[in-house]
């Protein structure tokens, strides 16, 4: 019995290095990402990438309701409610990015701010993919939840990596453009839930249908934690 607490603290220790090594991996190759697009677009092309895919983003994280923060809890509280947890993340990704991407249409123009018509465009269709791109981001918080932060830093670390390959080798080749660009995020969102699908069902069984009780709590807690997450962002 004494050597248990070891064995946690060295799997914690393990743990937290593997997050803070992925963390320096992910912000280095983000960085990576930027050069790429400044290299081969200039400071003006790569300024249009970023704004095209911010709002995108940002309407993603505002519309996503805490529901990261609350798979996590709920995972945490009940490791059985895996199957539940990845059917109520499926469906408020398709409902809630549904309503983004509708919503988001109507005020796209007037955030951008821009004269291109081109960059209005692109970033219309990005905001299409707003089911997609939410439900990509649940996938996370349900391996973080069942504790599987291997997992968990792969997946992280897939994410980024099949983005920045193809911009890596598309500037090389001098066949980057902001429309290519945008077009291999859109697919990186794509290849990151078919990878993280495939993790997930290493951790729970894959459901479809929602629980109203989980769901119902889930969303009040993460609702609450996200609130504050936003006003200190603001």
């Amino acid at each position: 019995m004494g050597s248990r607490p070891f064995v946690r603290l060295t799997k914690l220790n393990r743990d937290t290095l593997l997050t803070f090594g992925t963390n320096l991996l992910v912000s280095g190759l983000g960085l990576t990402a930027g050069i790429a697009l400044a290299r081969a677009l200039g400071p003006k092309g790569k300024g249009e990438v970023f704004t095209i895919l911010l709002w995108p983003q940002t309407f993603a994280w505002l519309g996503s309701l805490g529901l990261e923060n609350a798979n996590v809890f709920s995972l945490g509280r009940s490791p059985e409610s895996g199957r539940k947890v990845f059917a109520n993340s499926l469906s408020v990704s398709l409902f809630g990015g549904l309503l983004i991407a509708g919503l988001g249409q109507f005020f796209i123009a007037t955030l951008i701010r821009s004269n291109d018509p081109r960059v209005i465009s692109l970033a219309r269709v990005s905001l299409l993919v707003a089911p997609f791109l939410l439900f990509s981001n649940y996938l996370p918080s349900i391996l973080q939840g069942s504790q599987r932060t291997d997992l968990f830093n792969l997946l992280r670390t897939a994410n980024i990596l099949v983005w920045v390959a193809p911009l890596i080798v598309l500037s090389l080749s001098s066949a980057l453009s902001v429309q290519r660009a945008v077009f291999v995020w859109l697919a990186t969102i794509g290849l990151t839930i078919g990878f993280g699908v495939s993790l997930v069902t290493k951790v729970t069984s894959l459901g479809a249908k929602p629980d109203p009780n989980l769901l119902k709590s889930s969303l009040a807690y993460g609702l609450k934690t996200h609130a504050g997450n936003a006003s200190a962002q603001l």
